[in-house]
């Protein structure tokens, strides 16, 4: 079982999915959709599925939320808890999946330990927001990283990938 978190933010530590399409750039979406092609299956937030569903329905999701559980064919709607994930991947044998959630979702995994390996493009935008990779305040404890990869993706922008340590 393998778990990449892949993240885009701002200058200033900002994630914005609704209007990521106006400040990613577009080596950025092509290393996303590229790491997509590579996995045999998503864990997603609803909203981030809802934002970009083309995108995201080649492959089985586990999409997470608040609120109920149903299955639509290769979706699969659930509220967070470790076993949900675990059983998810582990059933369907999957051996690389990625992640991509938001702050809520990124913070869950993390603080139970789940995340291999965390993929973050730096964008050279500034804006205003409150959103960041992970909930801060909900943190549990310190998680040590060691970086992999260090790559210049376009003229300003650049991919850092970090491996649990």
């Amino acid at each position: 079982m393998f778990i990449k978190m892949i993240m885009v933010q701002s200058l200033n530590g900002i994630v914005n999915q609704k209007d990521r399409k106006k400040w990613n750039s577009k080596e950025d979406f092509d290393y996303l959709k590229s790491e997509i092609e590579k996995s045999d299956s998503l864990i997603i937030s609803r909203e981030t599925f809802i934002l970009n569903k083309k995108l995201y329905e080649s492959k089985p999701c586990l999409i997470l939320n608040k609120h109920f559980e149903k299955i639509e064919g290769y979706l699969i709607y659930s509220f967070y808890s470790k076993e949900n994930i675990t059983n998810f991947i582990k059933k369907n044998k999957y051996k690389r999946t990625l992640l991509l959630g938001g702050p809520t979702i990124n913070t869950f995994l993390l603080n139970d330990g789940l995340i291999d390996e965390i993929s973050l493009t730096i964008e050279p935008v500034v804006f205003n927001g409150k959103k960041n990779i992970f909930d801060n305040e909900n943190i549990k404890d310190k998680k040590f990283f060691t970086i992999k990869e260090i790559k210049k993706i376009n003229q300003n922008s650049f991919l850092t990938v970090y491996a649990k340590k």
